[in-house]
């Protein structure tokens, strides 16, 4: 029975990254949508609350956050990058 709570917590906790993830492409396309900034938020609240304290039994909240922080960082150089490289193949 045990297993099935630490499943289920897991599962909710998978669906917040998830969920940050989908904010932030929200954003990157639109820096001023409501809805990705409104999800990232409450993605960000929930990983500073206790009820994601008491889900969270194996992992701190600081590494989930870092690692979507890192994510955050790799994509924007990404884009960049592209977009520097679209920028010099352009004959115009």
């Amino acid at each position: 029975m045990q297993q099935n709570w630490e499943d289920l917590a897991h599962a909710v906790i998978l669906q917040a990254v998830e969920d940050y993830r989908h904010a932030q492409r929200l954003l990157r396309l639109s820096s001023r949508s409501r809805l990705g900034k409104s999800m990232k938020r409450d993605v960000l609240r929930f990983f500073c609350s206790r009820w994601f304290t008491r889900l969270a039994t194996g992992a701190p909240r600081g590494v989930i956050v870092r690692m979507l922080l890192q994510e955050d960082r790799e994509a924007e150089a990404a884009l960049l990058k592209w977009k520097s490289q679209m920028k010099r193949e352009d004959p115009l």
